[in-house]
């Protein structure tokens, strides 16, 4: 006798949960592990599946791209561009509904489409995505904090990834108010990873602010000064950050002396990973500062010391490649702007270019509009 519909559908949910379980194992190395790199709130996606289109389909969607990706798949299998189609429209089906435009699970689709996209190699900047439809899921509905503890777990993940998108996208575009309600939500503990990560979300607001100020300067005089305040208060409010997480890396052996190899290698990897994102908004922060004011020695001298350490530690953390050092692409990248040394800039470009072909392939190449775009970008041209 043939199986019924309920019955199909059972197995299949049964069958995507099993493979999504495995794709998520934590033993895996952290090199490609996903909930390390992605978020722990993957450990939650299984039980959250079976109720919602989105959430299903991108889940499915993502196992068979990173089966691929695993694989060396450097061009993305059909199957995998067909489920990730699929998945695009169960999201805008969802998002049609305004129930399930707000609720957890599809807001979680739109982090697993954002995480499918790195392995799909479907994007030369992979932390840009769709961050902006998070941010806007967020603001449609009205608020910006948790509606459960899967929610905030959600949320500790997504914020970042908003806040890089909005350093390469104007698209996205919150109050400060809205901001700061992103970033808080309940996870302000007072750790030196969570002061930068309020720093950083005050830049987008200066950035797009400071984009209008200097290309309409006699209109806008009073916000040009507003903005060169802001960045010149951010600056010095980042800089004991940076200093701290720079202390910690070079202290790490009093920290890890008891732990085991395994643990050490962790602790390495995360104060590593966020010592070079601090680096990059450090950089961030001083290319505005100069786009503002037009000559300033001193900050380009710090830019250039601070991408001279950015090039030491893509050394140190190419151990921990691919995934576990994807954050090196944003980093390079931000390496190459207001450089004063051309030598230097070179050197980033080829870091910049072997780090894009882990997940581009063996003939990627970082072209020199690429770089451009940036320097103009975080220069506010």
């Amino acid at each position: 006798m043939a199986a019924g519909p309920s019955h199909t559908l059972s197995n299949d949910l049964t069958r995507l949960t099993s493979v999504f379980v495995h794709k998520i194992d934590p033993s895996v190395d952290i090199k490609i592990q996903l909930p390390w790199n992605f978020g722990g709130f993957l450990a939650d996606v299984p039980c959250r599946l079976g109720i919602n289109e989105s959430l299903d389909a991108a889940a499915d969607a993502l196992g068979t791209a990173y089966t691929g990706f695993c694989a060396g798949n450097v061009i993305p299998h059909p199957e995998a561009l067909v489920k990730y189609s699929r998945a695009l429209n169960a999201l805008r089906r969802c998002l049609s509904d305004p129930v399930k435009a707000c609720s957890s699970e599809t807001l979680c689709s739109v982090m697993l489409l954002l995480i499918i996209q790195v392995f799909m190699g479907m994007n030369e900047k992979p932390w840009i995505g769709h961050s902006a439809g998070a941010a806007q899921i967020l603001k449609s509905r009205g608020y910006f904090g948790p509606q459960d503890e899967f929610e905030s777990k959600l949320l500790l993940s997504l914020r970042g990834a908003v806040i890089a998108e909005a350093l390469l996208d104007d698209k996205i575009c919150l109050t400060q108010q809205e901001w700061k309600d992103l970033v808080l939500n309940g996870f302000d503990n007072g750790t030196i990873d969570e002061e930068m990560i309020k720093c950083s979300a005050r830049i987008p607001n200066l950035m797009q602010r400071g984009r209008k100020a200097l290309k309409c300067p006699r209109l806008e005089p009073n916000t040009l000064q507003e903005v060169k305040h802001e960045v010149y208060v951010l600056h010095g409010d980042f800089q004991p950050i940076l200093s701290s997480l720079r202390a910690r890396l070079n202290g790490i052996e009093s920290v890890t002396i008891s732990l085991s190899a395994e643990v050490t290698n962790m602790v390495h990897a995360h104060y590593t990973r966020t010592f070079g994102l601090g680096l990059a908004v450090g950089i961030i922060i001083n290319s505005i500062f100069c786009a503002l004011e037009d000559d300033n020695h001193h900050l380009r001298q710090e830019t250039l010391r601070m991408s001279e350490e950015i090039l030491k530690l893509a050394d140190t953390v190419s151990r921990y490649r691919p995934l576990g050092a994807l954050y090196m692409k944003l980093c390079l990248s931000v390496a190459c702007i207001d450089v004063s040394e051309e030598h230097t800039r070179t050197r980033a470009m080829n870091s910049l270019m072997d780090y894009q072909r882990d997940l581009l392939g063996p003939t990627s190449n970082v072209s020199s509009e690429q770089i451009n775009w940036a320097i103009k970008h975080f220069t506010l041209k």
